[in-house]
């Protein structure tokens, strides 16, 4: 039997873990803001009234525009993340582990969830940035569209 201390370990991937959902918080936080941006874009185009826009721009501003904000409502809905502790009522053979077997499947648990918390921030990063250069994109059309009036 190995006789080395992981309660060190276990704690920075618990760490780890606990910045991961941080970086969830960072996200949403991003795609509110270009959830924002969009809807003042949105009232930008609408306030207009097709003065400077032709109806083809309007309405690929609008289809761009309506990706973005689905894509944006999609990140922020709340996602499950896994955490590294486990419910007693569930799994009450954890009480009677030993403190390494314990250390141990709790070390497993962590990266499991580590894991887990990774993929769906990935996807949502991924989210994030189409809908950013949406925005940037519409925001272009709209400039353009205003410099050649």
């Amino acid at each position: 039997m190995n006789d080395k201390d992981l309660t060190p370990f276990l704690d920075v991937r618990q760490n780890q873990l606990q910045l991961e959902v941080a970086t969830g918080d960072a996200i949403d936080t991003k795609a509110l803001g270009i959830l924002a941006s969009d809807f003042a874009l949105l009232l930008f185009i609408a306030q207009s009234n097709g003065s400077m826009l032709s109806s083809f721009f309007t309405i690929t501003t609008l289809l761009i525009l309506s990706v973005a904000v689905v894509l944006t409502c999609i990140v922020v809905r709340p996602k499950n993340y896994a955490g590294s502790s486990t419910s007693m009522f569930d799994n009450p053979e954890y009480l009677d582990l030993k403190t390494e077997e314990l250390i141990r499947q709790l070390l497993s648990d962590t990266e499991i969830a580590l894991t887990t918390n990774e993929a769906i921030n990935k996807s949502r990063w991924l989210m994030c940035a189409i809908a950013l250069v949406l925005t940037l994109l519409t925001t272009v059309v709209l400039l353009l569209c205003i410099v050649i009036k």
